[in-house]
């Protein structure tokens, strides 16, 4: 990946260059007005620059390098502090906003707003400004989708008002709400000029409506977590961009409390605490109400950020998305401590898995940013390692959508994303979204990780029966054993149940049940509590049967089967291992998904069978014939190298004799 990240940043580089040749700079000596937000470079020294400037309270969270050159927009106010602190800078381009709104207005697509084709869900829409939903839009959404799918998403409620007494929306997602299950947590427009936060989740949020009973995913996620979802944490600042720039464009940042300058409101991802955190002196946030990283006068001195802590503390999430844009970033705690947590070995597999297909650079603030956050969201949804009463304890992440080169102004920047890029970045984060919720459960992995250090999930198990006592007319004891290590990489409690059955009438279960529990970042291996079964003193010696043993986990995908043959000897019984024959032809779901360029798909039969797997394209053509001939029983994957196609969704069909089963997959390049 850092291969690719590098190979990025040169492309980017020589059309800065170009730019840069072809786009006299402004004069030094233009006034500059505070109010207004500006395009600019600043040649960079050494790292100590970088720092100087986050101790000055400049977002240069949304920056990029390119030879000691740091290109920026930062308002005028933040040009007055980089002149007075002794730092050069050059100005390219004066008032952003309607420089962004010229060119969102003139995108083709903002105005027809067309997405056939695009693979997007048959509800979702752009919006109207500059292709981004307005506040009341979002609205609208939430109302169409309760509408459409009201046994899938609740209605929307309140988690409390911003300081202007606008509510901040919420709705969960899932079925049978009232029971409890793993929570997963998604949130956007914490900054208001961010739009492509919340227009990814909305996109999301209409995939898995709108694919429930059909993708197994979006089935699994709907029914075995369930999803909260504030889309507009800051309605003021969105909302004031949207008056003073009706099609898009707007850079205000904050929320809209009064502060005695041009530049209202506190950075409400520089208001969160705990005390330590908001005032580190690592620095990251800036104590003048001037600057666009204004911390507020205390943590939590927001009625925003007092809404989000009293609805998460009265709930359990176990993983975060707190949604940015831009920079193509996924980034974790601690951004106040400038280091790693007791759980970078979670976070770091998490974060290679999640970024996979988009290849974002992933790591700590120091890792990703350059520089130190602090009263940041991630910081207290994780908290301490210890000793922290008001710790959340959630794997919370930062994902900063898109990169330089999806903004109105090519590579310099994509607060405001084009509208013709709106699809293709919510797609590039279904994956990483649908991760986050999965991993809110327990998760059955192995401890060794796959190529790109993730968490590699088990195909298959092979336990060995244990028998401790057996006689026939007597009861025996066996017990299942595990050489493998079952690793929980998820958040939640892994429950392991297993169940013993056999067809043999001589043969009665007296314990035929057992469990165990597996605690987050734990592990099991060896032996299994006992089964207990009790034969027929009657029973001829030399008697084969076969017992099969179920392993469910809830709140997973996982499940395995296994059947033993048991034979009587009138004393002892003796046991063997048989054959893990899957009961019914499957076709599971193809993994990874989405994936880039191949991906491997798994089917199972019964029986030896006449087997056709063929892909098609959402036209109905067959673009591939995996497979076509005779398959012995058993369990079954075939290499689906997808290089030569383009982007978009597929499908595979599986054909044996009368049956067929078709699923659907997401190639993303």
């Amino acid at each position: 990946m850092n291969r690719l990240n590098t190979f990025l940043s040169s492309v980017i580089a020589v059309f800065i260059v170009l730019i840069l040749a072809a786009s006299p700079a402004l004069s030094q000596q233009t006034d500059i007005e505070e109010s207004l937000y500006y395009r600019v470079t600043v040649p960079i020294a050494n790292s100590e620059t970088i720092r100087t400037i986050g101790d000055l309270g400049l977002p240069i969270d949304h920056v990029h390098y390119h030879e000691r050159v740091m290109h920026a927009e930062f308002s005028g106010y933040d040009l007055n502090l980089l002149t007075e602190a002794g730092i050069d800078c050059q100005i390219y381009q004066a008032d952003m906003a309607s420089y962004y709104e010229q060119k969102l207005t003139s995108d083709e697509l903002f105005h027809s707003r067309d997405l056939t084709g695009s693979g997007a869900p048959q509800n979702f829409k752009l919006g109207s400004m500059g292709g981004h939903l307005t506040l009341d839009e979002v609205i609208d959404e939430m109302d169409l989708m309760h509408e459409l799918f009201p046994n899938l998403i609740t209605e929307k409620f309140s988690i409390g008002q911003s300081y202007e007494g606008r509510d901040i929306w919420t709705v969960w997602m899932g079925t049978e709400l009232d029971e409890e299950k793993p929570q997963a947590y998604y949130n956007s427009l914490i900054h208001a000029r961010e739009p492509m936060s919340m227009m990814n989740l909305v996109y999301y949020m209409w995939w898995l409506l709108e694919n429930y009973g059909e993708d197994e995913m979006a089935t699994f996620l709907l029914d075995e977590r369930h999803l909260a979802f504030t889309l507009v944490l800051n309605p003021d600042g969105y909302e004031f961009n949207r008056q003073n720039s009706p099609n898009g464009g707007g850079m205000h940042r904050k929320n809209m409390r009064p502060n005695g300058t041009t530049n209202p409101g506190v950075d409400l991802n520089r208001n969160f605490g705990p005390e330590i955190f908001w005032d580190h002196p690592n620095g990251g946030s800036s104590t003048s109400p001037s600057s666009d990283t204004y911390r507020g006068p205390a943590p939590f001195s927001e009625p925003e950020t007092q809404a989000l802590k009293a609805f998460v503390l009265e709930n359990s999430f176990r993983t975060v998305f707190n949604y940015h844009n831009f920079s193509d970033l996924l980034i974790y705690p601690y951004g106040a401590l400038q280091r790693q947590t007791a759980d970078a070995h979670i976070f770091l597999p998490y974060a290679k898995q999640m970024t996979a297909f988009n290849n974002y650079l992933y790591g700590t603030d120091q890792e990703t940013v350059n520089y130190s956050t602090r009263g940041g969201a991630d910081d207290w949804f994780y908290g301490f390692e210890e000793g922290n009463d008001n710790r959340v304890n959630a794997i919370s992440m930062t994902p900063e959508v898109g990169s330089v080169s999806d903004g109105t102004g090519g590579v310099w920047g994509a607060f405001w994303a084009r509208a013709d890029r709106i699809v293709r970045l919510s797609q590039d984060n279904i994956y990483p979204n649908q991760l986050l919720a999965l991993f809110a459960g327990p998760a059955l992995r192995q401890t060794e990780l796959t190529s790109i250090g993730a968490f590699q999930p088990y195909q298959s198990l092979s336990p060995e029966i244990s028998l401790n006592s057996a006689e026939a007319g007597g009861e025996t004891f066996f017990n299942l054993f595990f050489d493998e290590v079952l690793y929980n990489a998820g958040r939640y409690g892994m429950e392991v149940n297993l169940t013993a059955s056999t067809d043999a009438e001589f043969v009665a279960f007296m314990e035929n049940t057992v469990s165990f529990t597996v605690d987050i970042d734990d592990s099991f291996a060896g032996s299994t509590p006992e089964f207990v079964m009790e034969l027929d003193s009657e029973v001829p010696d030399d008697m084969e049967f076969v017992v099969t043993i179920d392993m469910d986990i809830p709140f997973t995908q996982d499940s395995f089967s296994w059947d033993f043959i048991f034979t009587t000897f009138g004393s002892p019984v003796s046991a063997e291992p048989g054959h893990e024959l899957p009961r019914k032809v499957a076709l599971k779901q193809n993994y990874p998904n989405p994936f880039n360029p191949d991906t491997s798909i798994q089917f199972m039969l019964p029986e030896s069978a006449e087997v056709t797997l063929e892909v098609y394209d959402t036209m109905g053509r067959r673009v591939q014939t995996l497979v076509n001939g005779s398959m012995s029983a058993g369990e079954h994957r075939v290499n689906f190298d997808a290089s030569s196609l383009s982007s978009g969704v597929y499908l595979y069909r599986l054909t044996t004799g009368s049956e067929a089963h078709v699923r659907k997959m997401t190639l993303l390049k």
